[in-house]
């Protein structure tokens, strides 16, 4: 079975984070590595940028919690999306029990071609873990470069510790 998940954050511009819109205006370009390869690769790209983080960030913590509200439920299965907010591209997962499939799809506008490709595959919990691992890594830039702002993502930092008790709960 297929493992290893991780974003990959690059062009990171503190002055961005730093700045009083930060959350807003923070915008590096996030790639996607499963099983050490680049995701992207399928699309052409290196990774999708710019990406508006932080909206990204609110949306993947809320569908993360649906999916791990389902996968409570004992019925893992369906299809989840993850907008890359600012960039026309998607990621979509097809969860079939443990095992997902993930998908990148690029909408580059008007008369463009869009196409969805399959970038690989992962497992469920390696899947929650790089969404915590990706929102804990943002939590602390803020943390660190915009303590004002920081002071403002509680809910956020509610969010992960809420995906953070699944997994520990699914170790057990």
């Amino acid at each position: 079975m297929a493992g290893e998940c991780r974003f990959v954050l690059s062009d990171i511009k503190e002055n961005e984070i730093r700045d009083e819109l930060g959350f807003h205006v923070f915008e590096p370009t996030v790639s996607l590595e499963l099983e050490s390869k680049n995701a992207f690769e399928v699309l052409g790209i290196n990774g999708a940028r710019p990406v508006v983080i932080m909206a990204f960030l609110e949306d993947a913590l809320e569908e993360t919690n649906k999916l791990v509200t389902q996968a409570d439920r004992r019925y893992p299965f369906g299809e989840f999306h993850y907008w890359l907010h600012g960039t026309g591209c998607e990621i979509s997962l097809r969860v079939l029990g443990e095992k997902v499939e993930v998908f990148l799809e690029a909408d580059w506008g008007p008369g463009a071609e869009k196409g969805k490709q399959l970038a690989g595959s992962t497992t469920l919990t390696e899947w929650v873990q790089a969404i915590v691992a990706l929102a804990k890594d943002l939590l602390e830039r803020f943390r660190l470069f915009n303590p004002q702002v920081y002071s403002y993502l509680a809910d956020l930092s509610v969010g992960v510790q809420g995906i953070e008790s699944w997994l520990i709960a699914k170790r057990s």
